[in-house]
């Protein structure tokens, strides 16, 4: 009993709302996000941090509550239809070809680098349509969902041409 009410006391005192974030962690926030619109151009919507990587595509950046960047995710627009319902026209959004990919990984690392690789995945995790792939950087996760398309799930060793339908680089936050 004494237990519950101390954690209640706790809680009770705790404030409802977050702590503002330090100077230094507020600057980060802004600095990544002037590489994003340096990058990307103005952002698309700044209250989501949006920017556009095509007719197709935004940049998705998130940080915590301290403002520490914790994603870079490039992801279909259709996925933000519900506050930008004339994105929801871009359902089919289509893929990305490796080359795509790879040039929006370098602009990426021009914003945040996720340092050097530890660890590239072996195998894709197949969940139809898509397959999920998690590399393992110094300081991010990069997960890759490709296109693995019903026919490749089924024949195996057959070639095909990799696509990308979308990406999200997390990085690891220190606190």
């Amino acid at each position: 009993m004494i237990l519950a009410l101390s954690f209640l006391t706790l809680f009770s005192l705790a404030p409802s709302h977050p702590a503002h974030a330090p100077a230094a962690t507020q600057a980060d926030r802004e600095t990544v996000l002037k590489a994003c619109t340096g990058e990307f151009g103005p952002a698309l919507d700044r209250k989501n941090n949006l920017f556009e990587v095509s007719r197709y595509y935004v940049l998705e950046a998130k940080f915590d509550n301290s403002g520490q960047l914790t994603q870079l995710g490039v992801l279909p627009k259709h996925w933000f239809g519900d506050d930008h319902p004339e994105w929801n026209q871009t359902y089919d959004a289509g893929v990305l070809t490796v080359t795509e990919y790879k040039e929006l990984l370098r602009r990426l690392e021009r914003i945040q680098t996720k340092g050097r690789m530890e660890q590239r995945a072996r195998l894709s995790v197949p969940t139809a349509p898509y397959a999920t792939r998690r590399d393992t950087y110094a300081s991010a996760v990069l997960v890759t969902s490709e296109d693995a398309g019903p026919s490749d799930m089924i024949v195996p060793n057959r070639p095909r041409t990799r696509t990308i339908k979308y990406f999200v680089v997390y990085f690891a936050t220190t606190k």
